[in-house]
């Protein structure tokens, strides 16, 4: 069953990784001053934020309590202490991306890019924020499943 649940975990967090990625390049055009494909934006707003619930949720439900035993306790925290450090900074940093996301979502339903809100630069700036968050949990995510996995 954990195997199952860690690959809809993977899964879900490819598609949050590249819905963040293209939301990441519309909102650097927004910064520019290029607001095309709003709606689109706000779409990949959408997915990126239901896919980041349903990695986060699998992670923490389902996966976070076999790790933490497992293969933290057993094999990281026994050899690759630097494995361990990698994964708490991934998992403070993803419990932060929760509380921004919320933010970023409840922005995107709100603010018009083209209308000049006064909101637009913090909209921008959490979404840069989003995507760094996303990729470096994403890249130590897998690079930790390369050495052990559940």
């Amino acid at each position: 069953m954990l195997k199952f649940l860690l690959l809809l975990h993977t899964a879900a967090a490819i598609v949050c990784l590249g819905s963040i990625t293209h939301n990441l390049v519309m909102i650097v055009n927004y910064w520019r001053g290029q607001f095309r494909r709003v709606q689109l934006e706000k779409l990949y707003v959408k997915v990126s934020f239901i896919a980041f619930l349903c990695t986060y949720l699998l992670g923490g439900l389902g996966l976070y309590p076999a790790f933490r035993y497992r293969v933290r306790h057993l094999y990281f925290d026994q050899s690759l202490r630097w494995a361990t450090g990698l994964f708490e900074i991934k998992e403070n940093w993803g419990s932060l991306a929760l509380a921004i996301f919320i933010v970023y979502y409840l922005l995107s339903r709100s603010i018009q890019p083209r209308v000049n809100h006064p909101l637009t630069k913090i909209y921008i700036l959490l979404g840069i924020l989003l995507s760094v968050i996303i990729w470096y949990s994403a890249i130590v995510g897998f690079l930790l499943v390369s050495h052990k996995s559940v």
